[in-house]
């Protein structure tokens, strides 16, 4: 009866929290590419420059798959911003640059509730923020584009949006001017 029990309930190897500091790899429970659990002889990568590290606050699967998920949302956020020019003729806005990291960051880090059960959907309000202040959607340059959740139904708490954070107030420092042009360059330059 109690194995039967046990069977039942759902494991959390993956669905967790990021640990964002500098040793995210040596930690027990770190899994996935960069991981050294209890090595602290090997340097971890640093994931303190994650676009995403200030936006993604809730538990994730993308924990076992931290490094390539900020890789990818790198390289997104410059596709989105390269698509912004592309197609609007104009150059990203701050409020566009932000909604666009927080409508990446919540594509590639979707909240979870465990190994078996995440939100892969992106919150409405997340989409229309990108298609209000940037005038193009996921479609545009995202490789599953119809990840938006419609507004207006059942379950719509049941759906990704990663939390506001200090890039508005980054872009007006000196630091923040290499960021973009960083993002831009690496998601271009490969």
């Amino acid at each position: 009866s109690k194995l039967l029990t046990f069977g039942c309930v759902d494991a959390n190897f993956c669905c967790k929290k990021i640990h964002w500091g500098s040793d995210w790899c040596h930690r027990d429970d770190c899994l996935g590419s960069g991981c050294y659990p209890g090595d602290k002889s090997i340097s971890c990568s640093n994931i303190g420059e994650c676009i995403c590290r200030d936006f993604i606050h809730d538990t994730t699967k993308a924990f076992c798959t931290t490094l390539e998920s900020c890789r990818l949302a790198s390289e997104d956020v410059a596709a989105a911003m390269f698509a912004v020019e592309l197609y609007t003729s104009t150059t990203a806005s701050e409020a566009c640059i932000h909604a666009l990291v927080r409508g990446v960051c919540a594509y590639h880090f979707p909240v979870c509730i465990s190994d078996n059960e995440e939100y892969s959907q992106i919150c409405s309000e997340t989409c229309e923020a990108m298609e209000t202040e940037c005038g193009i959607t996921f479609a545009y340059f995202a490789s599953v584009p119809d990840r938006c959740q419609q507004p207006n139904v059942l379950g719509a708490d049941e759906c990704t949006a990663a939390g506001a954070a200090l890039l508005p107030r980054l872009l007006h420092t000196s630091l923040g001017a290499v960021l973009v042009a960083s993002i831009f360059a690496v998601g271009w330059l490969r």
